[in-house]
């Protein structure tokens, strides 16, 4: 096989020319014209040798553009760091300086926003115009960067909330990324001119998954880049004949709850469906098979390691009734470092969960001492501080169980708060939840198809399952709990509904 993902690219560039390579609306890109494209952006001075070891900061929308951009830096062995144009101009501002990068690409929507942001970085403005690629520089910086050598090995870095408010900017290198290649593909059915959704914003790592993997054995990507397709993801399968979709668990959440499921034949062109990011409900794998025989396959992994190192597949003819919820991996899995966690109090054994491996990202980006505190050495080996709490049943699967950091202090007691979630989403009905602290007390969110579904209902399950120090004092109930750019639950806007009804 060949090594790495640049090389890949390559390789199916000459190998699939007249296959389709990115589809997008009406622009269809075959692989051909993929390669020229890519000449043509390598051309600008952008990308020349005295430009070759400093990061591009890439601010666009989800299309074929970010994608030309992205697959660009890839195959000139650049650093791309793709940054959400949803993000706040402040927030927007705090990753550019925090980087310190030198240029910024960004698309026609997003440049005159780009332009009124301080700082010094020269501004590119990329354009895709019928069978023509344009880069042109609409700003020049006005002073000197220093070459950074750390980013000569780092493919991608993408930056996420921090604890302490700034953002951190998680560096992964080509070399993290063919791991996650080379793991990913003995898990899925992948064959030339298969179609690939992209779901995601490039800022979010699924989209290493929704690009490379097509890229690099003669696939299609998709991206998702009207708004009603997010919202109808089953037209959009049924349209484009996709043949891997890959998101976050919130929109089978939206398929189920707007009966998209129902839809016989929105998904016959799926081999299979995958999940990662969050909690998959087991409930709604459940209410899936009822209509569609499409296998899933709950991924697990954070974005320090590349995505995704552990998988559970599950087949509709499967008896998911065993478990409390779907398993994330196994024990076996050569990633995971299990330590038993003390903390806390459970029912169950909790262990943290350490992982391990070529996918392990380099570390965060200017963050030194945080590097030092997650990434560590265990047993002779280095591996990443997930701060999952995990448990194992009898047979070796691995449960997710909450977070370690979601741990308050309560009467003199420890208590985490992830494990109160755990404990409601058993409850029929329950699609997801999420408990929060605010002045002094725990305010549980919950979404749920059960309209019948009542305080009481969820209190009486709780004290069944509880200590009473760690019992909600009220029960919220949403039809859908807020996400944020990623599809992650919004802790900090519940956050700001719970003092509101307090």
């Amino acid at each position: 096989m060949i090594n790495g993902v640049r090389e890949r690219i390559l390789s199916a560039l000459k190998s699939y020319s007249n296959q389709p390579a990115l589809l997008d609306g009406d622009v269809v890109i075959s692989y051909a014209t993929l390669e020229l494209h890519i000449k043509t952006i390598l051309k600008s001075p952008l990308f020349d040798d005295s430009n070759k070891n400093f990061p591009i900061a890439i601010v666009m929308e989800p299309s074929c553009e970010i994608a030309l951009v992205c697959i660009a830096c890839v195959v000139a062995n650049k650093t791309y760091v793709p940054i959400s144009p949803q993000n706040p101009s402040d927030r927007i501002d705090a990753i550019l300086k925090d980087l310190n990068a030198s240029d910024i690409v960004c698309d026609k929507n997003n440049y005159s926003s780009l332009e009124k942001l301080e700082g010094s970085s020269s501004c590119w403005l990329f354009e895709l115009s019928e069978d023509q690629v344009f880069l042109t520089c609409k700003r020049k910086g006005n002073r000197e960067f220093s070459e950074l050598s750390y980013f000569r090995e780092v493919q991608y870095v993408l930056y996420s909330s921090g604890t302490t408010g700034v953002p951190k900017g998680i560096a992964v290198t080509y070399d993290n990324v063919t791991s996650f290649l080379d793991w990913i593909l003995d898990k899925i059915d992948v064959a030339p001119g298969d179609r690939f959704s992209g779901h995601t914003e490039m800022s979010f790592d699924l989209s290493v998954f929704d690009l490379f993997v097509p890229l690099t054995t003669g696939g299609c990507y998709c991206p998702l880049s009207e708004a009603a397709d997010r919202v109808f993801p089953a037209e959009f399968i049924r349209n484009r004949r996709i043949n891997t979709w890959l998101s976050v668990p919130t929109v089978l959440d939206l398929i189920i709850k707007t009966r998209q499921v129902e839809i016989s034949d929105a998904f016959g062109s799926l081999k299979q469906i995958l999940f990662c990011g969050d909690i998959l409900n087991l409930k709604s794998v459940q209410t899936w098979f009822q209509f569609q025989k499409v296998p899933v396959l709950n991924l697990y992994g954070p974005t320090e390691a590349t995505v995704a190192v552990s998988s559970f597949r599950c087949h509709p003819s499967d008896d998911l009734s065993r478990y409390e919820s779907l398993p994330i991996g196994h024990r076996s899995e050569p990633n995971f470092l299990l330590r038993e966690f003390v903390g806390g109090e459970q029912k169950d054994k909790l262990y943290s969960l350490f992982l391990k491996g070529p996918q392990i990202a380099k570390g965060y980006w200017n963050k030194s001492d945080l590097s030092s505190e997650k990434f560590l050495s265990l047993h002779g080996e280095r591996a990443y501080d997930t701060g999952d709490l995990v448990k194992s049943d009898n047979q070796g699967h691995v449960f997710f169980c909450g977070r370690s950091d979601f741990q308050i202090k309560k009467e003199g007691y420890r208590i985490e708060l992830s494990e109160i979630d755990y404990v409601v989403g058993l409850i029929e009905g329950v699609t997801s939840s999420c408990s929060i602290f605010s002045l002094g007390q725990i305010v549980t969110f919950v979404a749920s198809a059960n309209h019948n579904l009542e305080e009481k209902i969820v209190m009486d399950h709780c004290k069944m399952k509880l200590p009473h120090y760690m019992l909600p004092a009220r029960v919220n109930f949403l039809e859908t709990l807020p996400v944020n750019v990623n599809g992650k639950v919004d802790r900090k806007a519940l956050m700001k509904l719970a003092e509101k009804t307090a």
